[in-house]
């Protein structure tokens, strides 16, 4: 059985919780209703998600001991470091082509 990290599901609550503000501040706009409106909402999203991503993934390069602790490894953390930096950049080249 793999063991999961602390770190890797602080992350997952980060992502999770800008996508819940992004809910809360636009409560009273549409966001799902038709072709345009959902690909510009998907479009924001993953504007705001790459960009959290990228932001951390300098966190994660400080090498702060408590930070390698919650990842169980300095090798592990860069693992996550790459893998974070990968699907932010995915996440930023999508987004101006869903805000089309």
């Amino acid at each position: 059985m793999k063991k999961t990290s602390l770190g890797s599901l602080i992350i997952i609550l980060i992502g999770i919780s800008i996508v819940l503000l992004w809910v809360i501040v636009r409560l009273n706009t549409p966001k799902f209703i038709d072709y345009e409106i959902t690909t510009h909402s998907f479009g924001q999203l993953s504007g705001l998600i790459g960009m959290t991503l990228f932001a951390l993934t300098f966190v994660l390069t400080t090498r702060i001991k408590k930070i390698e602790n919650m990842f169980n490894g300095l090798d592990k953390m860069y693992k996550i470091h790459h893998t974070m930096g990968v699907i932010s950049f995915i996440l930023i080249l999508f987004h101006p082509v869903l805000l089309v």
